[in-house]
């Protein structure tokens, strides 16, 4: 082969070499952005069933004991068997707790024998025993209020039971039924995922009044939240889908979430919760910018090959030809390390860099204005770092960034809490459903953490070991607030700590992002 075309040869691969490294990092950073926003969707997912379960139980636990105490007639009626009473009973009562609630589902007053005495929404269940229902059947035998999430005559949903006596005689109880898909409907609006309550087919009773698909693999849907949840072909896809793979549908491409299983008192899983999250547009934006790195990378490949082709033949000697591919060799060792430098990881400290906590900061902000919660961020500067680096040597310095990062990595416990370099010796932490009081405790044994590890530093005026300074804001977002304020107001903050004499945390102290503020020591 010639010398020209060795060389040509020899510039090909490298091209080669570069377009497929430049696919493998845009590849890596699509997947991470997905399984990041997954992972984001399906922790949501199982905190908001978890929460409105204790909601339910700290509402309808008081609720039905209060609708018992305040209606008297109630005990004379069940004692008479009297079903004209109680309508007349809870007619006004029922249509409040519905105005309150729109999820609350009826009202069912049950006999000591088991047999239905009136149920304010399926007059087909008047009459028909439940003593063989498992939830009916403990709160009868046991006499005491009972709450779970059960199966029974009217299907899946959350029951809440009070006994009825007449002196020291059972006469039944007194049912609360409230519909499960409450959490559904949050987490539909809040992700953009869609979501259906799953349990096991059999009971006939259960298929007749939810009206729910009968699937394969023995599922059968109840509650369902988007058209995905309607369309039976797609369902039985779903149910056959093994842990989170991906489903293509109708040109679009669905990840299933990690179930979130739903038990009863008992502990026994009686139902699940399956989640799709839509993919397609971030493998669409994929796709284009594959595409649009390609063609840029074709281009100058061509151009590449033309200008060498023409000047090859002019160069006088083999020198000349060994500093040009030098100088392209370096070229691309640049580019290659510009696209290296687009990944989420500080090359440091291994923790997330700054462009990834924008990227984290722009969802959770997003997630907490909708859902009206707090969102706090703390900013810590290690103090006297410049003395430290002088004294020891930048290794150590960079040692002692690698040892905070992960001090402060390990000391956050929940999986939605983060922790990133923000810059030089700064680091940030996203606290989200944190107010001020606990954002300001975990920055404390944050602070501590460091300082009682001991790292020495016999340079630093406030203690003779690596310390922290802190400044903590948290707001609970709004439609007319800016996120860049809470940074702001957290270095604030920090400045502050700083000032008092280091060593220390400092609140920002805010009641929304309007109104009265004032640092807080």
């Amino acid at each position: 082969m010639s010398l020209r075309g060795k060389i040509i040869a020899l510039v090909f691969l490298f091209e080669a070499l570069l377009v497929v490294t430049a696919g493998v990092l845009l590849y890596q950073d699509q997947q991470s952005r997905i399984n990041g926003t997954l992972a984001l969707v399906s922790e949501g997912l199982k905190n908001r069933f978890n929460r409105n379960a204790i909601d339910l139980q700290r509402r309808y636990a008081t609720r039905v004991e209060g609708f018992v105490r305040t209606s008297p007639q109630i005990c004379d009626a069940m004692a008479r068997k009297d079903r004209d009473l109680l309508r007349k009973i809870v007619h006004r009562r029922l249509e409040t707790l519905q105005k309150e609630d729109h999820h609350f589902y009826g009202i069912s007053f049950v006999l000591a024998d088991g047999i239905v005495l009136y149920h304010t929404r399926e007059d087909n269940r008047i009459g028909r025993s439940v003593a063989h229902v498992s939830f009916a059947r403990q709160s009868l035998e046991q006499q005491v209020p009972q709450s779970s999430l059960s199966l029974a005559l009217a299907g899946l949903a959350y029951r809440f039971s009070h006994p009825v006596f007449d002196g020291d005689t059972y006469l039944g109880m007194v049912v609360f039924v409230v519909d499960p898909s409450e959490a559904i409907v949050e987490v539909s609006q809040d992700y953009d995922a869609e979501c259906g309550i799953f349990i096991e087919a059999g009971a006939e009773s259960v298929l007749e009044q939810e009206k729910a698909v009968s699937l394969h693999n023995g599922f059968v849907l109840a509650p369902g939240r988007g058209e995905l949840f309607a369309d039976r072909t797609f369902l039985d896809q779903l149910v056959q889908l093994e842990g989170t793979k991906e489903l293509g549908y109708n040109g679009r491409i669905y990840r299933r979430l990690e179930d979130v299983p739903l038990k009863n008192n008992q502990g026994e899983t009686i139902a699940r919760v399956m989640a799709v999250f839509d993919t397609t547009d971030y493998i669409l934006d994929f796709n284009q910018q594959l595409s649009r790195s390609v063609t840029i990378f074709a281009g100058v490949f061509l151009a590449t090959l033309l200008s060498l082709y023409a000047l090859v033949g002019r160069l006088l000697s083999v020198e000349d030809v060994n500093r040009q591919l030098a100088c392209k060799i370096e070229q691309e060792a640049v580019l290659q390390k510009e696209l290296r430098t687009l990944s989420e990881s500080d090359g440091l400290t291994g923790i997330y860099n700054r462009r990834k906590f924008e990227e984290l900061f722009e969802v959770e902000w997003n997630a907490a204005r909708r859902a009206g919660r707090s969102l706090a961020v703390l900013l810590f500067d290690i103090d006297f770092f410049k003395e430290y680096n002088d004294h020891y040597g930048h290794l150590a310095g960079d040692e002692a960034l690698r040892l905070v990062a992960g001090l402060l990595k390990s000391g956050l416990a929940r999986p939605r809490d983060v922790v990133a370099r923000y810059g030089g010796e700064e680091f940030v932490c996203l606290l989200p459903e944190t107010d001020g009081d606990a954002a300001r405790h975990v920055a404390e044994n944050l602070r501590l953490r460091v300082e009682q590890y001991g790292c020495l530093h016999e340079f630093s005026s406030v203690q003779q070991v690596i310390t922290l300074s802190g400044g903590v804001s948290s707001v609970v977002p709004t439609q007319t607030g800016a996120k860049e304020d809470l940074i702001d107001r957290a270095d604030k903050a920090l400045y502050a700590a700083k000032k008092a004499g280091r060593n220390q945390v400092c609140v920002f102290g805010a009641r929304g992002l309007k109104g009265s503020l004032s640092l807080i020591q």
